[in-house]
């Protein structure tokens, strides 16, 4: 290996480690995946069944968003397909907060792209956003911000999955019984998890993204009409 690409993978994986950082400001500390409607209505009493609730949400995040954000990188030189990515994906996201969600994320993460990485494709990417040609979501955005940075498909498929676990167990910190140190054996374990995903995610097309988790919608829909809400979603 030469010094060359030695300098050039240590860049690609501090990038890495940037935009999966929890402080990268996108917005998903506000959300939590209808966790907080599961917890008001007594289904997760256990640290076993946060586990649960993780997983089934990361599950479907990949095999959707995941899928969505794949063929994003694939097509990161043609709008065309990034706004079919992005149609796609939103069509197959049945609450209103979860797609809240993700074009509120999915329009922070590409202005922050344009400043931190300013070129014709991210440029032209916010502007349909902008223009509202394209919802933005936010895994298109990541399909694309990723491909940019030399990422590979690995790396952006386990930055699907960990985003979202990390996601929904910060807001578990804050309305479950569950300490800091179950939440990272949890996130240490989903690693298997979501790496067995990869095989079958890969090599879905957009018509073939899926996430059936019908009480998640549910809960979803119960949060949308709650009054005392600490979270988005």
């Amino acid at each position: 290996m030469t010094a060359t690409s030695d300098r050039r993978s240590v860049a690609v994986a501090y990038h890495l480690m940037q935009l999966c950082d929890s402080a990268l400001p996108v917005g998903g500390f506000s959300f939590s995946c209808a966790l907080e409607s599961a917890v008001a209505q007594g289904l997760l009493r256990s640290v076993h069944d946060i586990e649960q609730y993780v997983r089934v949400v990361v599950r479907q995040s990949l095999l959707s968003d995941g899928v969505a954000a794949l063929h994003a990188m694939r097509s990161a030189d043609s709008i065309a397909e990034l706004c079919r990515a992005d149609r796609a994906l939103m069509a197959r996201k049945a609450s209103v907060e979860m797609r809240t969600m993700s074009v509120r994320m999915g329009r922070k993460l590409a202005e922050l792209g344009s400043e931190l990485l300013p070129c014709r494709d991210i440029d032209e990417w916010l502007s349909c956003v902008v223009q509202h040609r394209a919802e933005g979501s936010y895994a298109v955005s990541q399909g694309l911000i990723f491909s940019l940075c030399g990422a590979s498909e690995c790396d952006l498929f386990a930055a699907v999955g960990y985003g979202t676990a990390s996601m929904v167990l910060g807001a578990a910190l804050r309305l479950a019984r569950v300490t800091h140190r179950d939440t990272q054996k949890m996130l240490f374990s989903l690693s298997l998890f979501v790496d067995s995903l990869y095989d079958q995610a890969r090599m879905l097309g957009l018509e073939q993204m899926h996430g059936f988790a019908p009480e998640m919608d549910i809960l979803s829909s119960l949060h949308e009409r709650g009054i005392q809400r600490m979270f988005m979603s």
